[in-house]
């Protein structure tokens, strides 16, 4: 849980039907706990800040290699 004055967020599983009821999903970092191929399978659309899912491209976009 991460709080704010006024609000109060909640971590959500990112289960298949959390990520393709999302508008747009957003990496910010890579962690290898996360099934990054199931990620952008399921998102609509994928902003890749840290090039975590490589070249597997399909409607992601995706920061310059590092």
């Amino acid at each position: 849980r991460l709080q704010a004055p006024g609000s109060e967020l909640v971590s959500t599983p990112l289960t298949p039907e959390v990520l393709s009821s999302a508008d747009c999903v957003v990496i910010v970092t890579d962690h290898h706990a996360f099934d990054y191929a199931s990620i952008q399978e399921h998102s609509k659309i994928l902003v890749d800040t840290r090039n975590a899912v490589g070249s597997r491209i399909n409607q992601v976009l995706q920061s310059p290699e590092r």
